[in-house]
């Protein structure tokens, strides 16, 4: 049997010319896979993440990741009363992204952001939740 279509569930451009697609799909009742598509010129590139929408307790389920030559990328599902998130890094500077609106595909939103050359993002949360309650990413190609 073949995997359903992968549809589009958001689109954007960065400021530096990369365009990208965030696409989903769902596998199984309780396994959706999200994929985002990054290029600019000739350069392409694809990452991204599968499994429940959202795990138990969580409001949010984020992937984080960069190809060769091309900028690192957050991409994230939201539960429908997440409007906005908070992304933090390393240094304590912090970014605010207002997420899609609810695609009733999915019952989720979604939302996607360029991290900043040098940033090293460590945590994502809801903007109405507190500082320290969301997230923590490890950045994968970070060792120690």
């Amino acid at each position: 049997m073949d995997a359903p279509e992968m549809v589009s569930v958001l689109q954007g451009a960065t400021d530096d010319g990369f365009a990208w697609v965030l696409r989903a799909r769902f596998d199984a009742p309780d396994d959706l896979m999200t994929m985002l598509q990054v290029s600019r010129g000739d350069q392409w590139g694809e990452g991204g993440f599968g499994g429940p929408p959202l795990y138990d307790g969580e409001r949010l389920n984020t992937w984080i990741g960069s190809r060769d030559g091309q900028p690192t990328f957050l991409a994230l599902r939201a539960d429908p009363d997440v409007t906005a998130v908070d992304i933090a890094d390393r240094t304590g500077q912090m970014w605010h992204l207002v997420l899609s609106e609810i695609d009733q595909r999915f019952a989720l939103r979604f939302g996607v952001f360029r991290v900043p050359d040098g940033a090293e993002v460590v945590e994502v949360r809801p903007s109405d939740a507190p500082s320290g309650s969301g997230q923590r990413i490890r950045s994968p190609w970070r060792r120690g």
